[in-house]
């Protein structure tokens, strides 16, 4: 009879320390995933900001280059303006 009690006693021990050591495992992998949870949100919002970053980049370089063409265009016009101005003070000479 002390012999079952004890089996008993040590069986109830065996299955308390095995649901106690998955309750341990299961809190772990919580805190795991919700670790993990947070990286790939902080990864989401970096390349967000990544995104927001080269759309800035490329509109800014898209009106760069629009200002650079209407320079060129106005430098081109002074050019010719000039020139017809010397040409004219050759006529006038």
């Amino acid at each position: 009879m002390t012999e079952s009690v004890g089996l008993l006693v040590l069986a109830t021990l065996a299955l308390g320390l095995f649901l106690f050591f998955h309750f341990l495992l299961f809190k772990e992998y919580l805190k795991t995933k919700r670790i993990h949870f947070q990286k790939i949100t902080q990864l989401e919002n970096l390349i967000q900001q990544e995104l927001d970053r080269s759309k800035a980049q490329f509109s800014a370089e898209k009106q760069i280059h629009r200002i650079k063409a209407e320079t060129d265009e106005k430098l081109g016009l002074i050019k010719i303006l000039l020139e017809l101005m010397r040409k004219d003070e050759k006529k006038g000479s």
